[in-house]
């Protein structure tokens, strides 16, 4: 809610196509320095994963063949499944935020808290084994898993928007202005029914924590 007597001291982030961009109350983009430091931590974690299936592809094809691994081509793959993955991880994440934001109990905005930060934390289960498979079947089951979860949180919330819309719909029972009976007063104004509400799509609006510092962009 949005209020002219009130300054807005909340960031939020809007979505441009593939694209997340974090703003400020001024509406000046921002980064924040935990995000870059989370960037160069995943960098270092690419960088041993492909180093180990670098090593693990010379170490079974030394025997038998003086074969060089192709290292931009692991590296390609991963930052693409990586890009993928975090794509998904998005989007189930704005199904879990926009029941947050309509969340007014303290006991459930904690624990959909909890389960908004145990997917952020998500990785991709990755077996290091000389026998594993490649990288990119685990990437591909991790992102089916959360594209499933996804699909489902989204038809629940669907059905809960429905649910309320239908029950708008029915508990009105009088007219409008000048035709309201004193039995009208206090029930909910004539519901117009409208479409649903786009789920991880469009422009949305999150509150961000503001305990770190933003750099300007």
């Amino acid at each position: 809610m949005e209020y002219p007597e009130v300054e807005n001291l909340h960031d939020f982030y809007t979505t441009e196509e593939r694209y997340v961009h974090t703003q400020d109350q001024r509406g000046l983009y921002v980064v924040y320095d935990v995000a870059l430091k989370d960037l160069e931590e995943l960098e270092d974690t690419l960088i041993l994963l492909g180093s180990h299936y670098i090593q693990r592809t010379t170490d079974l094809h030394s025997a038998w063949a003086q074969t060089d691994v192709d290292r931009v081509a692991v590296l390609l793959d991963l930052w693409t499944c990586e890009a993928a993955f975090l794509e998904s991880k998005v989007q189930l994440l704005n199904c879990y935020i926009e029941a947050y934001q309509h969340v007014t109990g303290p006991e459930e905005r904690f624990s959909l808290a909890q389960v908004i930060t145990d997917i952020m934390h998500r990785r991709p289960r990755l077996h290091l084994d000389m026998g594993a498979e490649y990288f990119v079947q685990a990437y591909r089951a991790e992102m089916v898993c959360m594209q499933t979860h996804q699909q489902l949180i989204r038809a629940v919330l669907d059905n809960q928007i429905d649910r309320q819309r239908q029950y708008l719909h029915q508990v009105w029972r009088g007219g409008q202005g000048q035709e309201a009976t004193p039995c009208d007063y206090g029930l909910p104004p004539n519901y117009v029914a409208k479409h649903l509400v786009s789920l991880g799509g469009g422009r949305q609006v999150v509150v961000l924590p503001m305990n770190y510092r933003l750099i300007t962009v």
